[in-house]
């Protein structure tokens, strides 16, 4: 397993992890590389993160796009929930899938 398999942004794709690595260091999404996580496929488009696959073990989410794959375990703060499976808890957000997602 590695922590990132795929990141899509601006018509370019990166497929090591290193390089997603150092592109999320960099960029407004580096809340991320504290999470634990495998076999992510993310896409950045309009400076706004999708989660595209992959199982997200535990971490702090900021904001972004849920579409698919599974949050075992963490803390929600934001953003849209559209698929995939939620077991984490939830802060604030949208949630699109209406199911698994624990509001407090």
């Amino acid at each position: 397993m590695q922590r990132f398999l795929e990141l899509k942004y601006n018509n370019n794709i990166l497929n090591s992890s290193k390089q997603i690595e150092e592109f999320l260091y960099s960029s407004p999404f580096c809340w991320l590389l504290e999470c634990e996580v495998d076999d992510v496929k993310l896409e950045v488009e309009n400076n706004v993160l999708y989660w595209k696959g992959g199982i997200f073990y535990w971490g702090h989410w900021q904001w972004g796009v849920f579409e698919g794959g599974e949050f075992r375990a963490g803390t929600w703060h934001g953003g849209i929930l559209r698929g995939g499976e939620f077991k984490g808890k939830w802060i604030t957000g949208v949630n699109k899938i209406g199911e698994g997602a624990e509001h407090e």
